[in-house]
């Protein structure tokens, strides 16, 4: 449903969802929400691949196995038929030694896992309420430009552009042919991912090839919409110094900028765990320090665009304020000064209360906020974006010979 505009301004006309194609008609016919979203993406790329091990025996080791069972009946215990059974549950177990990596031991997969359902969510809503977000600027009459909608679009039609599909089929073919290549070597028989014990290795390739397309996708997509958020904030804003957010009613652009952050700090630190903890030496490899590069450089930019249009417009908008009562603070000063000239020292005292009370409102304008949201949370933003690109350059660093 199209969100509309108050009729306090003119109508720009309206926007629809973001969300276009495909990603349109089917997350509307499933009915998920932003957290739905999440645990889908989890049960998939974690979920899918432990039912596998567990049904070709790779999900433990086997020394963990025979742990377990002990635990579950001490040896004072026997029944035959339990015992049995669970002498077959340690030897069904194919993966033992220090250097077996079972499923239940992968912690840079499950952490990976984790880091991705919660950039899902977080993509989902901050996808679904966009247009909202876009709307009440014009709404609240922050922003009165005419073209809201024709520019919303135009940036929706190139998020949605083959050039998006091509580059993410790029990337998720090689990636899900990589780890199918590692699969079949026999230097990976003590992964759980190993061909030889059953086919969680190639859904976990096929996983991984899903992952990287719609991973590239929804950044295509995000990246367009802070791309379309920072040419519309380059539009002339109304300044607001008593608007209730304390932002000039900027704060619904904040709340996305805030999740366009959260979201690029999930995707870099998926990247970083993959680097830090290591993966099959993929990390030692120069595609791997490359997309890692890349990621530093230009995940932040998705807040970052947005955020520095909304400062930079709202200055522009308060320093027109300002000039514009600079002039009769001047005409009041000068008009003091003269009959102080005149009277020799008269009374001045009306015009000095004017003066005051001028000064007062220019004073309250000087010091309106120009960030979307409070002064502390963007400075911790740029924080984070300082420490998320240091984090990922020493991963860097870190592989290279």
């Amino acid at each position: 449903m199209a969100a509309t505009l108050s009729d306090s301004t003119p109508d720009p006309g309206t926007v629809g969802p973001w969300l276009k194609g495909i990603l349109r008609k089917l997350i509307p016919a499933i009915g998920i929400n932003p957290w739905q979203a999440g645990v889908l993406t989890f049960s998939a790329y974690w979920g899918l691949p432990f039912i596998l091990c567990l049904l070709q025996g790779t999900l433990i080791k086997r020394e963990a196995a025979g742990q377990l069972a002990l635990q579950i009946f001490p040896l004072q215990i026997h029944v035959p038929l339990i015992d049995r059974e669970l002498n077959h549950f340690v030897a069904f177990q194919k993966l033992s030694g220090p250097y077996a990596l079972a499923y239940m031991n992968d912690r840079t997969h499950f952490l990976f896992a984790v880091l991705l359902a919660a950039g899902a969510a977080v993509w989902m809503y901050a996808i679904t309420e966009l247009p909202q977000a876009v709307m009440k600027l014009h709404g609240d009459g922050v922003m009165r430009s005419s073209d809201i909608a024709r520019t919303y679009e135009k940036y929706r039609e190139r998020a949605y552009g083959r050039q998006g599909l091509i580059v993410s089929a790029l990337f998720a073919i090689p990636a899900a042919g990589t780890f199918i290549v590692i699969g079949e070597h026999s230097n990976a028989v003590n992964w759980w991912g190993y061909a030889g014990y059953g086919y969680a290795g190639i859904a976990m390739s096929l996983m991984i090839g899903i992952m990287a397309f719609w991973g590239t996708r929804s950044l295509f997509i995000l990246g367009y919409a802070s791309l379309m958020l920072s040419r519309l904030l380059r539009s002339p804003l109304v300044l607001r110094p008593y608007h209730p957010d304390r932002c000039s009613g900027l704060a619904p652009v904040g709340v996305m900028i805030v999740f366009f952050w959260i979201y690029s700090a999930s995707v870099a630190l998926a990247i970083f765990v993959t680097m830090h903890f290591g993966y099959l030496q993929i990390e030692r490899t120069p595609v791997a320090w490359g997309i890692t590069l890349v990621a530093a450089i230009f995940l932040p930019v998705l807040a970052i665009a947005p955020l520095l249009s909304a400062r930079n417009a709202l200055s522009s908008a308060k320093r027109g304020v300002l000039a514009e009562l600079e002039q009769p603070i001047a005409r009041i000063w000068q008009r003091a000064m003269s009959d102080l000239e005149n009277t020799g020292g008269g009374d001045v005292s009306s015009e000095l209360s004017v003066a005051s009370q001028v000064n007062e409102f220019y004073d309250l304008v000087d010091s309106t906020n120009v960030w979307p949201f409070p002064k502390q949370l963007t400075a911790a933003i740029f924080l984070a974006n300082l420490l998320q690109f240091i984090g990922l350059a020493q991963t860097i660093i870190a592989n290279t010979p």
